[in-house]
């Protein structure tokens, strides 16, 4: 089976900081995260191609899934359930050289608990991003 994914384009408003964006001369700040949520949770033997002509001022990556709240106006525990999993420091290795072999050099955003593990395995690699910085994950 073969799908066709294609970036939406998202309406003007604050949060698409479509103005800021400009000064920086990126189209978007981030990648369709959704429709890449809905590529991974299609069968891994259907071949999937994403049509995206943005440039992106960030590439974030996942490093957790799930939440054990139950809030009425989301549906994250319907899709992923209550258990929070996260991933392992070699899997968030993986995905930022993948990240580094297709050309991104840009800044890097990963959990504050792997940072310097990360920094230094990267850096021994040699594997060098312009920005590496940690989140609150």
């Amino acid at each position: 089976m073969k799908i066709l994914l294609v970036c939406p384009e998202c309406p003007e408003t604050f949060w698409s900081f479509k103005h800021a964006l400009r000064i920086i001369s990126q189209k978007a700040l981030l990648p369709p995260l959704g429709l890449l949520t809905v590529a991974a949770m299609l069968p891994s033997a259907w071949h999937k191609k994403l049509v995206d002509t943005k440039k992106y001022a960030c590439m974030p990556i996942q490093y957790s899934r799930g939440c054990p709240f139950c809030c009425d106006f989301c549906d994250v525990t319907r899709l992923f359930g209550n258990r929070i999993r996260t991933k392992a420091t070699d899997q968030i290795l993986a995905e930022l050289e993948s990240l580094y072999v297709r050309g991104w050099r840009d800044s890097v955003s990963v959990p504050k608990a792997k940072l310097f593990p990360l920094a230094i395995t990267l850096a021994v690699q040699g594997f060098h991003f312009r920005k590496m910085f940690a989140n609150c994950g």
